[in-house]
């Protein structure tokens, strides 16, 4: 019920923070293989991990709350 009351806060907020580890991750990736010619498979797998639970957090939250508005509007 929290979550259908508030989904860009419980859902969206947790999904940007997802994202931001998946950039910050990615950028180390790159940074490391620029330097060294070597990448780091489990650091990979956890960045595309994060990106992807972010990005599947986001688009519920933005479906909640486009659905929770359009179910306000029919009720009013």
């Amino acid at each position: 019920m929290v979550v259908e009351e508030r989904p860009l806060l419980y859902l969206g907020l947790p999904g940007t923070i997802f994202i931001i580890i998946a950039i910050a991750l990615g950028t180390h990736i790159l940074l490391l293989f620029n330097a060294t010619r070597y990448s780091s498979l489990p650091i990979a797998i956890l960045a595309l991990g994060a990106g992807l639970v972010g990005m599947i957090l986001i688009t519920t939250a933005l479906m909640l709350y486009g659905l929770n508005r359009v179910i306000r509007r029919i009720e009013s």
